[in-house]
């Protein structure tokens, strides 16, 4: 079976994640991971976490050269 390949000229991600500037593009990504820590007793504690990362890409090319 062969991938298909898609050629698009723009594209718009359609979430609330995302945010579009004049300049850039926006996004805000939860990563979600857990802390398991073990007592001294041998008990185990397992605790949720969620690390929020933003991410910011410009969207004019620079000139090079």
């Amino acid at each position: 079976m062969h991938a298909r390949r898609m050629h698009a000229e723009s594209f718009k991600v359609n979430s609330p994640n995302v945010v579009y500037g004049e300049d850039f593009i926006e996004s805000t990504y939860e990563y979600l991971s857990t802390d398991v820590s073990k007592g001294e007793d041998g008990s185990v504690t397992v605790t949720p976490q969620t690390t929020t990362y933003q991410f910011r890409t410009n969207t004019k090319v620079p000139k090079l050269g």
